[in-house]
């Protein structure tokens, strides 16, 4: 029959998206599996940490700065990558780590170890406002950003 024909030969969807980092099933996939699809995940973003032996240097310098802001998972990423030795950015705990939302929030703390503000700011533009606010232009700020990150955050402060 018809009917069987069609749940013998799954439709197959390609998800073009990296896999989750803690390799749990995709929510899309999961979904896109429960009502008969075969799903193909296909990775098409490769990142790469460029100029990270400058950003090790700057790391470790913590008192040439008065604060670092973090805005992306990936940002928390490269400062793992540039500074792999724990002690080095335990060194980091009394400067303010600004993050730009929850999941920032959440690598800060688990990758790095150190606590973040700013979660809920949920905008570059609103944390911003509360780095220039706190801060009161009392130094550098290190940035570790791609090239993709929001100028608007730069320019406010």
């Amino acid at each position: 029959s018809l009917l069987q024909e069609m749940s013998e030969s799954k439709e197959k969807v390609l998800l073009l998206k990296a896999p989750n980092e803690d390799k749990s099933v995709d929510p899309y996939q999961e979904v896109l599996e429960k009502v008969g699809f075969e799903v193909n995940l296909i990775p098409v973003i490769q990142f790469n940490f460029v100029r990270s032996v400058e950003l090790g240097e700057k790391l470790k310098s913590p008192s040439e700065y008065a604060a670092m802001v973090l805005t992306s998972k990936r940002a928390v990423e490269a400062v793992k990558n540039a500074c792999p030795d724990q002690t080095l950015l335990d060194n980091w705990k009394g400067k303010p780590v600004y993050v730009v939302g929850q999941a920032t929030s959440r690598a800060v703390q688990n990758l790095l170890g150190l606590s973040s503000v700013g979660a809920e700011s949920g905008s570059a533009e609103v944390l911003a406002t509360i780095i220039k606010d706190d801060l009161k232009d009392t130094g550098k700020i290190l940035f570790p950003k791609g090239n993709l990150a929001k100028v608007k955050l730069i320019h406010i402060v």
